[in-house]
């Protein structure tokens, strides 16, 4: 089955086991997991690289990355310092990602 998504016009596979909620919070993990990414490409590292830089198992942070992760608000704080970010300023501005 598909649901369109009025926000971005698009069609969406919508699945009946999976409850809004759960929805929220894929779209969220890919949205971040989007930021991240772009984050660590423009400082040009590697995911092993920023991975080992923030005391995180590499393919750990790549599901992250991926937005397979419901991550823990401890490992966000390891991903922004390895930015020298804050929380805050790692979920600023999160891009439109697809789901």
């Amino acid at each position: 089955r598909f649901l369109l998504d009025f926000s971005t016009k698009k069609q969406v596979v919508f699945d009946t086991t999976i409850s809004h909620r759960e929805v929220c919070i894929m779209t969220i993990q890919k949205k971040f997991g989007l930021k991240i990414q772009q984050l660590r490409k423009d400082r040009k590292l590697s995911q092993e690289k920023f991975a080992l830089l923030i005391d995180m198992d590499r393919t750990y942070y790549a599901s992250v990355e991926a937005g397979h992760r419901n991550i823990s608000i401890c490992n966000i704080e390891k991903i922004a310092t390895g930015f020298q970010m804050t929380i805050s300023e790692l979920f600023k501005d999160l891009p439109e990602g697809e789901e």
